[in-house]
């Protein structure tokens, strides 16, 4: 996996079901766009306008992927953008980083894969929605047990 663009986009808000109720009233507002510049020669991100109390602020880049998926079996439901399952689907584990191995049972001819929403860097889910949004280049190998 290789940044092959020097921007990102997140979100400023944090998901509902992570909120107290005092906490979402103040966040009502949220969800705003911020923009980052991507230093891949460093490997940080920047926003590039940030508030004054988070200037310094710097996480390493680690590229993964937050859908690696097979299409699910005959007869169901084509899955939702936001959920996963046996086939795999919008997992958004940071830990799907090149060198990652994942299994997923075939139950489609061809095993229909997909794979897409790159991230820059990622925490442990997706609780401001969108964690430093970017394209990527991705070479995947493949084998069939």
């Amino acid at each position: 996996m290789r940044l092959n663009c020097d921007s990102a986009i997140s979100d400023d808000g944090i998901v509902g079901r992570a909120l107290d109720s005092d906490f979402a009233v103040k966040m009502k507002d949220g969800f705003k766009n911020v923009r980052w510049r991507l230093d891949r020669e460093r490997g940080l991100p920047m926003p590039e306008k940030p508030p004054e109390h988070s200037k310094n602020f710097a996480l390493p880049i680690r590229p993964m992927l937050g859908c690696v998926a097979v299409a699910p079996g005959f007869g169901a439901a084509p899955p939702p953008t936001v959920d996963s399952g046996r086939f795999g689907g919008n997992m958004d584990f940071n830990e799907i980083v090149e060198g990652t191995t994942v299994y997923l049972p075939v139950a489609q001819p061809g095993a229909l894969l997909y794979i897409g929403d790159g991230h820059a860097v990622q925490g442990d889910g997706e609780l401001n929605v969108n964690p430093l949004e970017t394209s990527m280049e991705v070479k995947l190998t493949f084998d069939v047990i």
